[in-house]
């Protein structure tokens, strides 16, 4: 079973999927230990090799891990660290064979072609993300990212937007919901990050994102406070009962 076969049959198996993301060496030690309800672990390597995790320390996890993983690299235009003498393409590269999906950021895609293909090739489970930090909510960007990426046919897109107030939390369900036809995630970051992990869920958002080792974005609230929220709505159990978008998965 490839990357990409993996995410499928875990996604046919319930409504949406957990990640955790680690960004930190000590929070290395999650991939293979026992998280109850973990699906998938992300792994934000420009966090990582800032603090020292060497590219063999990053093999090492890998090869012990018990979750599926997903590779960022995250650029410093989307939020990412700046670090210095690592060639971010090679690191990706490198590392590739030894996880079922790769996180590339859709304005850079035509420029990690090379990377792309690779991850495809090796039936990588490929999502193309978009994050946005600045304020006011630049919904032209947002628009124009939300048309481009039925071009690109990723296996997911992914949108992390910092929301100030409720009615960018609407506006920005109400594009993604009438223009997205393709599997998507979607998080607000800022003061609606928590919120947000409930809502767009409820309305089709295939990946739940969480801290393992502290916030990898502004205002990303811990996996484990996300997880008991949604335990308390009883949101997952909810979703089982009724038509979802993931449901199209099934043979």
């Amino acid at each position: 079973m490839n990357g990409k076969e993996r995410f499928q049959f875990l996604r046919r198996q319930k409504p949406f999927l957990w990640v955790g993301t680690v960004r930190t060496r000590a929070g290395l030690a999650f991939l293979d230990s026992p998280w109850p309800g973990l699906d998938c672990v992300e792994l934000r390597l420009d966090c990582l090799l800032e603090d020292g995790v060497s590219p063999q320390e990053l093999r090492r996890s890998l090869d012990r891990r018990r979750y599926a993983a997903i590779l960022t690299f995250r650029h410093p235009d989307e939020g990412g660290l700046r670090v210095r003498g690592i060639d971010r393409s090679r690191v990706l590269e490198e590392l590739i064979p030894l996880a079922e999906g790769l996180d590339l950021e859709l304005r850079y895609a035509h420029e990690q072609l090379a990377l792309v293909q690779k991850a495809q090739k090796e039936g990588k489970w490929l999502i193309f993300s978009v994050h946005e930090f600045t304020t006011p909510l630049p919904k032209d960007r947002i628009l124009d990212a939300l048309d481009t990426f039925p071009t690109v046919s990723p296996d997911c897109a992914k949108l992390a937007v910092f929301v100030e107030n409720p009615r960018e939390l609407l506006w920005l369900a109400e594009q993604i919901l009438s223009r997205l036809p393709t599997p998507w995630a979607a998080m607000a970051t800022g003061p609606w990050a928590l919120f947000s992990r409930a809502l767009f869920p409820a309305l089709g958002s295939c990946l739940v994102y969480g801290g393992l080792d502290g916030p990898a974005a502004p205002g990303q609230p811990a996996l484990a406070i996300v997880r008991n929220l949604l335990e308390h709505l009883s949101l997952e159990r909810l979703l089982e009962k009724i038509p979802h978008p993931d449901k199209t998965l099934r043979p």
